[in-house]
């Protein structure tokens, strides 16, 4: 009789090895990919600005085995209290440039990605219905009450993405998982705003 002998290290480099030239043929071609992200987030910053904001954010791209670049879209609704404390920050819709590992983030049967970007965004400001009600004295013909300015806040981002990828691919292939982030507001184009951080976790879907 003839005894085999497995080496798992072995098998497990020959593994790496098919995955690698499955996700990174020697052609390097550059695919479509698509993202799609629901997000939650906890805002806070200086002078006790501060809220919670749900999200969904979209990449739209292209990749190539160790880079890949995307037109990032955002949508943010909630409440985010203002320095004053009588305006809140209701909505931002943004868009922004986005760099990625490419397909370098699929490994084997998962994907780890990491992915950078630079948001500018409109944000929608509302008084707060609880404020205070102010009146002008009558022989001040001066006063006036103004409206809330709307803002254009703009910052960096930063995505780490971690995934299962699906284990049938057809033209495209499918992931995923859970996503946690950062989002700076650096300031605003238009308005005051302080400098805002935007702790970010959530579910991620990816085809690329």
């Amino acid at each position: 009789t003839r005894s085999v002998v497995h080496d798992p290290g072995a098998y497990d480099a020959a593994l790496a090895r098919a995955y690698a030239a499955e996700y990174r043929p020697a052609d390097n071609p550059g695919r479509l990919h698509v993202g799609a992200r629901a997000l939650f987030a906890n805002a806070g910053g200086d002078n006790e600005i501060g809220g919670r904001m749900g999200g969904m954010q979209v990449d739209v791209g292209q990749a190539w085995n160790r880079f890949g670049y995307a037109v990032t879209g955002s949508a943010w609704g909630g409440r985010v209290l203002m320095a004053d404390r009588v305006a809140e920050m209701n909505a931002m819709f943004g868009i922004g440039p986005t760099i990625t590992l490419g397909r370098t983030a699929l490994q084997q049967r998962g994907m780890i990605d990491l992915r950078l970007g630079y948001d500018f965004m409109y944000g929608v400001v509302n008084q707060r219905s609880q404020s205070p009600t102010i009146v002008a004295p009558q022989d001040d013909s001066a006063f006036a009450l103004e409206q809330a300015e709307n803002l254009l806040p703009h910052g960096p981002r930063a995505m780490l993405q971690l995934g299962l990828l699906s284990p049938k691919p057809r033209n495209f292939n499918h992931g995923m998982g859970i996503v946690f982030g950062y989002q700076g507001l650096v300031g605003s184009l238009r308005g005051d705003l302080p400098f805002t951080h935007m702790l970010v976790t959530g579910l991620q879907w990816w085809m690329g």
